[in-house]
């Protein structure tokens, strides 16, 4: 293969990179626009940190960052959240109920 083909696809892939790190960081996160929507992420970000408390995810190698919440009734909430290898590449969504997770105990 030429090195320029090399150069090029080499430099292709960082700037593919550069723009999935920008969609991770600012437009994937949870928008606070509402004191609601502050209070549900707070809940939930309680129950990922009690079920992902693993040391791959304490260090850092896998985040996890809250997606998008709705109220969902008054004590209820429905949310979305994805865990991303070195904070960048998207590796799973989960979708959360706190109505499915109450009737699961």
């Amino acid at each position: 293969m030429n090195p320029k083909y090399i150069k090029y696809w080499i430099g292709l892939t960082l700037v593919l990179c550069v723009i999935l790190g920008i969609k991770s960081f600012f437009i994937d996160p949870v928008k606070l626009d509402s004191p609601e929507k502050k209070e549900i992420v707070e809940q939930m970000q309680v129950i990922i940190d009690e079920q992902y408390d693993h040391s791959i995810f304490t260090t850092g190698i896998v985040k996890v960052r809250i997606i998008e919440v709705k109220a969902d009734g008054p004590d209820n909430f429905k949310g979305h959240y994805r865990k991303y290898l070195l904070g960048i590449f998207p590796i799973g969504d989960t979708y959360f109920s706190s109505k499915e997770d109450m009737e699961g105990l």
